[in-house]
């Protein structure tokens, strides 16, 4: 039996799926990137946050009195801020950076899976083309006058052969696409509730330490102020 070509394209809907997939792969990396040039940046500003408070604490030791107290009030607490600060960087990579890297990585996955079909597709297509050219060529030799039957049966043999190996590219291509119609579903659900808790995790952690590190420069105001009024009144 002869087979016909059929038209060997993806729906509409697939292609907006495949053009999503390489965007998100795209944004995701980025994402990604960024998230770790933050973590880095919170990591050197929790370095420099703890060298400051060294340096402050010997300049402490330089001056005597209220002053010197002082001095040393601000570079323990600059120390000890340090400390939170490297936490936090933890913290951001842990929850927020990990997160970014893995999600980065499975989008590209299945970028890699959407290649795959496109290359059973492709092997489908030869497939059908092998099938219409081996159907033609036994066309003409059947057509032909005093064709020899060996040449005929010859033909018949390579047209079900390419017709076996159509079968099983149209098979494989087939399961492909059943498999990653259920992978795309699971996906995109999984990454929608995994990244909307990687978003309410960031903002929370973000604002946590941002109220941290408000009460702790915070803490020091007071005592700070009422040394400034002193000194002024003391200068008078």
């Amino acid at each position: 039996m002869v087979k016909q070509q059929s038209t060997l394209t993806e729906d509409p809907e697939y292609e907006r799926t495949k053009a999503y997939i390489r965007s998100l792969v795209s944004h995701l990396d980025d994402a990604h990137r960024e998230a770790a040039g933050l973590v880095k940046q919170q990591k050197e500003q929790a370095d420099a946050l703890a060298r400051f408070g060294t340096s402050v604490i010997l300049l402490g030791n330089t001056e005597s009195g209220k002053l010197g107290n002082a001095f040393s009030e601000l570079g323990n607490q600059a120390d000890s801020l340090s400390v939170d600060l490297a936490r936090h960087a933890e913290t951001t990579g842990r929850e927020f950076e990990a997160p970014l890297k893995e999600w980065a990585l499975t989008a590209a996955s299945v970028k890699k899976v959407m290649q795959a079909r496109s290359v059973a597709l492709l092997e489908l297509e030869t497939a059908a083309e092998s099938v219409n050219m081996r159907s033609g060529k036994l066309k003409r030799l059947q057509a032909t006058v005093n064709t020899p039957p060996d040449k005929i049966t010859g033909a018949e043999r390579d047209l079900q052969d390419a017709n076996r190996k159509h079968d099983a590219a149209k098979e494989h291509y087939e399961y492909m696409k059943s498999q990653m119609a259920k992978e795309l579903v699971r996906f995109q659900e999984q990454k929608a509730n995994d990244l909307a808790k990687v978003m309410a995790d960031f903002t929370k952690t973000q604002a946590n330490n941002c109220r941290v590190v408000a009460d702790a420069w915070g803490s020091l105001v007071p005592r700070l102020e009422q040394l400034q009024s002193q000194q002024a009144a003391g200068a008078e």
